[in-house]
């Protein structure tokens, strides 16, 4: 049976043998969009105007935490897949941890913590060592008990001159770029002048972005492998609450291609700036339409949680609790002593979203409805 590599288009991006894109799959764009049947199914091309340019779907990045439990089964799990780990330091805030090649890790806490957790990291580099098949069920075994933190989706294009940097620079020119509010253009060079890379970044990383971070840039010089224009990527990076939807609907797909295809192009929107105000009134850009061709984009949406009076003492705990109690320990004093230390001269701010939620909470308290905030 011929495998994904041998239904490659000659043109599609191809890495060497266990390069970062041998866990890939092809995405059927046609217009009835079905489970692919055969998982060794050819490659089905993306039309974008005049040419027809295959184009492979993957995962790039996975990073799920939770409870820590099962450890010895994922460890042993990870080393049938990436062969022997070695111990690690711990990172973030987590104590210690163990690591296989290609940067896979598991990280675990066990001490200072209400409940002590874990955090697993399977990059792209990793996935890429298994077939797709492999690495879907390899996920969908790691997320049993705990949820996504990071989770990337990339679409590989390969022409001769795929162009699809040009098209995404030229919208954002034209202010048709819609989804996120900033974008850069990206291209390091030598000192002697020589392009070290070339793409376009959308939106921003961190607690300050949407959870949705778009990368379109050349990979084929990037790595060197190919001549600039041959391979262009199309790369999604997912992270909070977003990468949670992400990972759980792609996961649970029964073609796990269509749900990255659709993920990925909806993460971002470019319609022609017609000055209107509603986005429905505006027609997609000409180039972004014939690429969804017969793709329906989803958008996945960071939701933010109502305040309460739980995660504001939630916050203050994880965030001001142990520097006072340090400062606490260094005086010699006791905790009360050194916030009242602190709090002299300070003012309450009765008008701030904080106390009103606070002033809620002691209300409900005194009536006797409010739920009890442990401590302990």
């Amino acid at each position: 049976m011929k495998t994904d590599h041998d239904l490659l288009s000659e043109n599609a991006p191809r890495a060497a043998a266990g390069g970062e894109d041998a866990g890939s799959r092809p995405v059927d764009a046609t217009p009835a969009l079905t489970p692919a049947a055969d998982s060794n199914g050819p490659p089905l091309p993306v039309t974008r105007g005049s040419k027809s340019q295959p184009v492979e779907a993957g995962i790039d990045w996975f990073r799920v935490a939770g409870p820590l439990m099962n450890l010895d089964q994922v460890t042993q799990q990870l080393s049938a897949h990436f062969g022997p780990s070695h111990p690690r330091k711990g990172m973030w805030f987590y104590d210690a941890g163990r690591q296989w090649d290609g940067g896979v890790m598991v990280l675990h806490h066990f001490t200072d913590r209400d409940e002590p957790g874990m955090c697993l990291d399977l990059p792209g580099k990793a996935l890429a060592s298994l077939d797709f098949d492999q690495a879907i069920q390899l996920m969908r075994d790691m997320m049993w008990g705990r949820h996504a933190t990071r989770f990337d989706l990339r679409l590989d294009f390969g022409a001769d001159h795929v162009g699809l940097i040009d098209d995404v620079l030229h919208s954002c020119l034209r202010d048709e770029l819609c989804g996120c509010r900033t974008w850069e253009l990206r291209e390091p060079r030598r000192q002697d002048g020589r392009i070290l890379g070339r793409g376009v970044n959308l939106g921003r990383r961190g607690k300050n972005g949407s959870g949705r971070y778009v990368r379109v840039y050349d990979k084929g010089l990037e790595t060197g492998e190919k001549s600039p224009g041959q391979w262009e990527r199309w790369e999604v990076e997912f992270t909070g609450v977003c990468a949670a939807e992400v990972s759980e609907t792609v996961l649970s797909s029964e073609d796990p291609t269509q749900e990255i295809a659709r993920y990925a192009l909806g993460a971002i929107d470019f319609r022609v700036n017609t000055e209107s105000r509603e986005l429905a009134r505006r027609p997609r850009s000409p180039w972004f339409a014939q690429l969804l061709a017969a793709i329906e984009p989803k958008r996945a949406k960071k939701q933010r949680l109502p305040t309460s009076y739980d995660r504001f003492a939630g916050w203050l705990r994880r965030c001001a609790a142990p520097t006072l109690t340090a400062m606490a320990q260094h005086t010699g004093e006791r905790l009360g002593e050194v916030i009242e230390y602190l709090a002299t001269g300070v003012r309450p701010n009765n008008s701030s979203p904080q106390m009103m939620i606070v002033s809620g909470y002691l209300n409900e308290k005194q009536s006797g409805r409010a739920a009890r905030f442990n401590q302990e």
